[in-house]
């Protein structure tokens, strides 16, 4: 039977055949002491060629609707980021404890006795001697009655509901979380807080039901590496290729239960399976999202159907499942891979609850049809963002810059360094950048961050950073605080601060060319050295951009910890506390290696990828088939997309560097359509090469994405995707109909240099816990700001990531421009139809061509298409034509068609556009003029006359029912153009006249 129901809408239904299930085993068992020697003895059976050492017992307490035992009301509780809720809290009861039945097989032996009361006096002896420890969250997480003094009664379960749900957002989450009684005899495992059913509610009709059926699932890996992305239902879950001995860690984020354990009251004592999937169930991290492809918005009979690509907005109802954080404890989720099954579970690592205990609010949410504006886990990713006080964008400019690594590697050495210093201040007037970081290869070893290798510094690393001052940029260092190599000082001379595995041995870190040790952060002196490191970096050295490398390392699984209280997710908490303490609130810290949930709001930007590559696919000897964590541009541009709509959210996203190099074995297509996702996706610019060596025709490349628009694509495919988790089509709008940008003052403007637009855009479009939460159907966050008088148009990116050529059909939906008039400023399809159609321009290869408004009759029948190569990506703008006035269509300047643009006038004859002139730019632009004849066409640039082509024809949307015959409504010219960037007189500016 179901212990609980939750409906919102009459689409989908979500139940539980549990309260919750608590896994343990004894406390005594979970102790080094004990699992060491147990280690010991089972290598000595085997070497005697006995059996295996039976594995430890495990004991579960299931608890349903039975073991109530009272409910209470809570009347206006509030949880940070949700607001007032009603609530109620369910009191369970407290069930035996077979560990303390007398006589019991489980009763602990003297010895183990022993273990256990040295292992607990020492935790009590705990003391802390660190007293910097930054807690940024100053408000509770909630305002619940405190449940920890529960007398030893059984666990509490609170269940909660927004009193007042946001604006928008029609179907309310429920929320609950898990207090649970201190136990000092067991060791905690997992608590499993939902295992049930995703069903259709009985409303629903057979048509309905074939509509709205789940299709896909979107899984989150565990950190940035991690593979992320949407799967059709029954799709293998995409994993590493390596053995797990090389990457397990990489990925290890929340665990399920044991297979096997007892059953509290069976009086059998038989071991019995926990949480049963009939296949091997899909496993996401801390969220997850089952969605519905919806209806198909092309026939199935047409030719090439299965190339029709489906996109999100026309999709039916979601689930939206997780938590509001990952503080208290990482977690799972397990769905079966028909979609119709969920188990929610939450990772306590064996921790002795010598105390009381809380999870973490955990959250569902049903989304109704057509009801999430294209992207079913905004209100969800608002929602974390708030609880965890996230300030995106908030510290300092987007940064755009340049990484040492993927040049040098480790063979960096001050002079190198220098020389790409100097390079980036001497091309300033056509790619300025504001931060430079010195990467791994400075220090003798990981760990011994003081110690920097000899005669290659001579000025230290404050000379690094003076240099990078010099040069006009923010200092920048890589450092992983929390790792160490096993042959370091600190590992030598310190084997205590380590973390080990049960067995004793030093805990797996997974291999990224190397193994390393984890350091322990649960032991006081582990955050005193790493506080010391980072406040050495920062104030002794100069640097104010810190790249905080392989954070998982502070977690890593494994007993052998200085305190046994503390999980995995809090240890990793604990860790960002300290780095942020030390950092301080003004450095802009760019995470790393970072487990998702607890890095919100703590980093400034945040990796949300696996290191890029040299080559598309893994190179040679890795395997080229991986979706884990092995460096390749490929998986860097999947998570790219796939974790698009996470930044300017929970922080400011970082793809990783692009790379130009002809050192690289990347072709022209695959660098440009890298570019074109960071600049589509508005994430971090980093550059990674020798500049002194990049070839021009590459610099021009990523000057096209230059300067970052602060604005962030919808994935229209993320939830939809055909081709193994890689989106094909993200979508932007361009548009006059903005507020201005308001500075607090002009020293403000100034900090933020040559990006202080952008950066006020993302700011204003982004979440921000001091205002309310931006209205999807404004599309705030996914509108590029363009000069006044320019309208507003469509611009889409379509990729091919097969390995041939492929014709790719765009749907109509995706292309549909236009303000719905009866909501002020909200973008979204316009009921009028424009009759003279619209310029559609392909911006890398400069094609110009005309169609009819998608929604009369004859754009109906009248379908995008565009053949791409291997790997290539096109970035498509559709622009309402107006017979009567000149526009301007676009440019081979900047990817957007418009944000190159300061300025433009027009009139029924003529055309006046001022380009932006802070950097120095060679193109040609893309003008349209109404008819007219060609010897009576002007045209002059920067006050001088200019030659100019006629592009293209632009036909009239009548041609249909004219015999065929084509009727000209104007002509598309294009003008070459070289901007000085010199801020000289008419520099920039283009006349036409006719």
């Amino acid at each position: 039977r179901k212990c609980w129901t939750f409906r919102s809408g009459d689409h989908w239904k979500l139940s539980s055949e549990i309260l919750l299930k608590l896994v343990y085993r004894p406390s005594y068992t979970s102790t080094p002491a004990y699992t060491n020697i147990s280690y010991c003895r089972d290598v000595a059976r085997r070497a005697c060629c006995q059996n295996r050492h039976k594995p430890i017992d495990f004991f579960s307490d299931t608890y349903t609707t039975d073991d109530i035992e009272k409910i209470d009301d809570l009347e206006d509780i509030r949880i940070r980021g949700i607001g007032i809720c009603r609530a109620i809290r369910l009191r369970l009861k407290s069930k035996d404890n077979p560990l303390a039945v007398s006589g019991s097989q489980t009763t602990t032996t003297d010895a183990s006795s022993s273990r256990m009361k040295l292992e607990l006096e020492r935790q009590r002896n705990l003391k802390e001697h660190v007293t910097h420890d930054w807690d940024r969250l100053e408000e509770k997480s909630d305002t619940l009655p405190c449940q920890e003094d529960n007398n030893g009664g059984g666990p509490i379960l609170v269940f909660a509901v927004p009193k007042d749900p946001k604006v928008e957002q029609t179907a309310p989450p429920l929320l609950w979380k898990v207090f649970l009684p201190e136990n000092s005899k067991i060791a905690l495992e997992t608590v499993t807080i939902l295992h049930g059913s995703l069903d259709d509610c009985a409303t629903t009709t057979q048509d309905s039901l074939d509509k709205h059926s789940p299709s896909h699932v979107y899984i989150n890996g565990y950190q940035s590496w991690s593979y992320a992305g949407s799967l059709r239902k029954g799709t293998p879950q995409p994993g590493s290729a390596l053995p797990k001995v090389f990457s397990k860690a990489f990925n290890l984020g929340g665990s399920p239960p044991p297979s096997l354990a007892t059953e509290v009251g069976d009086q059998t004592k038989d071991q019995v399976p926990i949480c049963s999937f009939h296949d091997k169930p899909y496993r996401s991290d801390f969220f997850a999202c089952i969605t519905s492809d919806g209806t198909k918005e092309e026939p199935e009979s047409s030719p090439d159907s299965t190339k029709i690509l489906t996109i999100d907005e026309s999709g039916g109802p979601a689930l939206v499942a997780g938590w509001l954080s990952q503080h208290c404890q990482y977690g799972l989720l397990q769905i079966s891979q028909d979609l119709s099954t969920i188990a929610m579970h939450v990772s306590f690592d064996n921790v002795i609850l010598k105390k009381g205990m809380a999870t973490d609010w955990a959250y569902v949410e049903i989304v109704a049809p057509h009801g999430f504006d294209e992207e079913p886990m905004a209100h969800y990713l608002h929602t974390v963002a708030s609880h965890n006080v996230a300030r995106p964008l908030q510290n300092g400019p987007m940064v755009t810059g340049w990484c040492s690594w993927y040049h040098y590697y480790e063979k960096i050495t001050a002079g190198n360094l220098r020389e790409n210093f100097f390079k980036l201040q001497s091309i300033r007037n056509k790619f300025p950048t504001n931060a430079a970081i010195v990467d791994d290869g400075y220090m003798t070893a990981w760990g011994d961050w003081h110690s920097l290798k000899p005669n290659k510094f001579p000025a230290g690393l404050k000379g690094v950073a003076e240099d990078i001052l010099a040069c006009g940029m923010r200092p920048g260092l890589w450092m992983a605080p929390f790792a160490a190599d096993k042959h370091s000082k600190l590992a030598t001379q310190h084997p205590d601060w380590l973390i080990r595995n049960d067995e004793g041995r030093l805990a797996n870190s997974s291999y990224c060319g190397k193994f390393f040790c984890g350091l322990d952060v649960t032991n006081p002196h582990v955050r005193e050295y790493v506080y010391s490191c980072i406040r050495r970096a920062v104030v002794d050295w100069g640097y104010t951009v810190l790249k905080i490398d392989f954070l998982y390392a502070s977690c890593l699984k494994g007993n052998g910890k200085y305190d046994l209280s503390i999980s995995r997710a809090q240890a990793m908490t604990l860790a960002l506390q300290c780095i942020r303490s030390a950092a301080g609130p003004d450095v802009y810290l760019i995470g790393c290696g970072c487990p998702i949930g607890p890095g919100i709001g703590y980093v400034d930007a945040n990796r949300i990828s696996a290191d890029t590559g040299p080559t598309f696919y893994p190179e040679f000897p890795l395997p080229y088939w991986d979706n884990g964590t092995l460096p390749s541009l490929r998986a860097m541009i999947r998570n790219s997309m796939s974790r698009a709509p996470l930044g300017h959210r929970w922080w400011h996203n970082d793809p990783d560097c692009l790379l130009l190099g002809k050192t690289t074995k990347l072709t022209d297509i695959q660098v440009a359509s890298a570019a074109s996702v960071v600049g589509m996706t508005s994430g971090m610019l980093l550059l990674s090469d020798d500049l002194t060596k990049v070839p021009h025709e590459r610099m021009e490349i990523v000057s096209k994405i230059f300067p970052i628009t602060g604005a962030t694509a919808i994935v229209l495919d993320l939830h939809s995707t055909k081709y193994e988790g890689l989106p094909t089509v993200l979508r932007l709008w361009c548009t006059d109909r903005h507020d201005p940008v308001i500075y607090n003052n002009d020293k403000d403007k100034e900090i933020m240099g040559f990006n202080h637009e952008a950066t006020m855009l993302a700011r204003q479009a982004s979440f921000s816990p001091d205002s309310e939460d931006p209205i999807p159907s404004k599309r705030v966050r996914n509108c590029i700001h363009v000069p006044k008088g320019m309208g507003t148009w469509t611009a889409i990116s379509i990729s091919n990531w097969k390995n041939e050529p492929s014709l790719s059909r765009v749907p109509r939906s995706a292309l549909l421009p236009g303000w719905k008039e009866d909501e002020g400023n909200s973008i979204g399809e316009s009921e009028k139809t424009n009759a003279d159609g619209f310029h559609v321009f392909s911006f890398w290869s400069g094609d110009y061509s005309w169609m009819p408004d998608p929604r009369s009759e004859e754009g109906k029948k009248y379908e995008l298409r565009k053949l791409l190569k291997s790997h290539e990506t096109e970035i498509i703008h559709l622009k309402p034509v107006n017979q009567t006035l000149p526009d301007y269509i676009g440019s081979t300047i900047h990817f957007s068609c418009g944000y190159e643009v300061r300025q433009i006038d027009r009139s029924s004859d003529h055309l006046t556009v001022q380009l932006r002139n802070d950097f120095h730019r060679l193109g040609s632009v893309y003008i349209y003029i109404p008819r007219a004849k060609l010897e009576q066409v002007e045209v002059t640039v920067a006050g001088k006359d200019a030659v100019f082509q006629t592009y293209a024809n632009t036909p009239s949307s009548a041609t249909s029912s004219t015999n065929n015959q084509t009727r000209m409504v104007g002509r598309i010219i294009r003008v070459a153009i070289e901007i000085q960037g010199d801020q000289s007189p008419n520099d920039g500016e283009i006349n036409v006249k006719f």
